[in-house]
């Protein structure tokens, strides 16, 4: 597809998320499809975007709308989102029953919180329900879900979450600290439970919108700045500031903001991080949501290119660039202990270990991601070649 055909075809798919996310859908917002725009296309930016519940909702009562193959498989994606949020909203109710009788403190986060600031839960779709949890009830909550029919799978690559699984479509991510240890931020929420607030359910807090926002603006920009961050993200920021912005106290959120950013400094992040993602959030919102039709800058082409998850080579350019292109690959290789024995939990009780699983982790990746191991130092040999040239 050519620049001109992109930045059409993406405007009008802006236009769509912003008429499905209203709570009225106004005909006068809808976007007129410009020619040369396949609705094919369309579909395919809603599902990388994970926003085809709403683009659907958008197009639901139009005059104008696709046929055939394609609006089948529309209504398909937006039936699997409807099972998706029955399901999760299922497991969370029965969590916090669970969570209650046993006295076990949780914080839902992400998508359990934003999921009501949409016109209708089902438009936002979640990998996981992410819930905080005190890490000294950790065996107490591990037994519990287990006792509910989860199975636990793994420790995150940061440790700071542990994941269960429940078939055929619920998965969660108890939270034992908000953010890894390497992220810049980590220092900010050394105890995340001090600005936690108590709710109307018993066990069940919350923060208050400001620390929400901000922890919003933290986890947001982890993925910006790394593989990349898609639509949704700088969606729910427009519909969290629609619900709450003439509310927010702002002498605290740019105090908390500027704490923060001289806390990620520290840590050797350059300038002043989060507030210049918090500046880039509200240049895209107001390019997208804010005018008569959507308007692409080149960050929101980069946005609109990265989907939902963001792109692996972009995390792969970023990471070579900071360390060197021997050094990266070389980590690859071998990670450090640190992240080995979050992968191999048996290396905290035997680190002498350490080397074969260095050597069962290459064999596995030889057998098993071999392409994908392959595309990864294509990729970073090629960006080490540009920078040469």
């Amino acid at each position: 597809m050519d620049r001109e055909t992109f930045l059409k075809t993406g405007a009008y798919f802006l236009g769509l998320v912003r008429l499905g996310a209203e709570k009225n859908r106004r005909k006068s917002l809808f976007p007129k499809k410009p020619d040369g725009v396949k609705w094919a296309d369309i579909f395919y930016l809603s599902e990388k975007h994970s926003l085809s519940a709403v683009t659907f909702r958008a197009l639901e009562s139009a005059d104008e709308k696709p046929e055939g193959e394609v609006w089948e498989k529309w209504e398909r994606a937006y039936r699997v989102c409807v099972h998706a949020d029955i399901q999760q909203l299922f497991a969370w109710d029965e969590l916090k029953e669970d969570f209650s009788e046993k006295g076990i403190n949780v914080l839902p986060l992400k998508g359990l919180r934003i999921k009501k600031l949409y016109p209708e839960t089902v438009l936002r779709l979640m990998g996981d329900l992410d819930i905080l949890y005190r890490k000294s009830q950790f065996f107490e909550v591990k037994n519990g879900l287990q006792a509910l029919g989860y199975t636990y799978k793994k420790e995150s690559a940061g440790g700071h979450h542990q994941i269960f699984e429940r078939p055929p479509v619920t998965h969660v991510e108890m939270h034992r600290a908000l953010l890894p240890d390497e992220s810049p931020f980590a220092e900010y929420y050394a105890d995340p439970w001090q600005r936690a607030l108590p709710t109307d359910e018993e066990s069940v807090y919350r923060f208050s919108p400001e620390d929400e926002y901000i922890f919003m603006l933290m986890h947001g920009y982890k993925h910006f700045s790394g593989a990349g961050s898609g639509v949704r993200t700088v969606l729910d920021f427009y519909l969290f500031l629609k619900a709450y912005g003439d509310t927010l106290n702002r002498e605290y959120i740019d105090g908390e903001i500027a704490a923060a950013d001289a806390l990620a400094e520290k840590r050797g992040a350059e300038g002043a991080p989060l507030k210049n993602f918090e500046a880039t959030l509200f240049r895209e919102i107001g390019l997208w949501f804010e005018g008569e039709s959507a308007v692409l800058d080149e960050t929101g082409l980069e946005i609109l290119s990265d989907g939902v998850y963001g792109r692996a080579e972009k995390r792969w350019i970023k990471e070579s660039r900071k360390a060197g292109r021997g050094k990266y690959l070389f980590g690859r290789l071998f990670p450090p202990f640190r992240t080995m024995k979050q992968a191999f939990p048996v290396l905290k009780k035997l680190p002498f270990l350490l080397p074969f699983f260095w050597i069962w982790r290459i064999l596995r990746g030889v057998f098993k991601r071999r392409k994908n191991i392959a595309r990864e130092v294509r990729c970073v040999n090629e960006e080490f070649r540009k920078e040469e040239k």
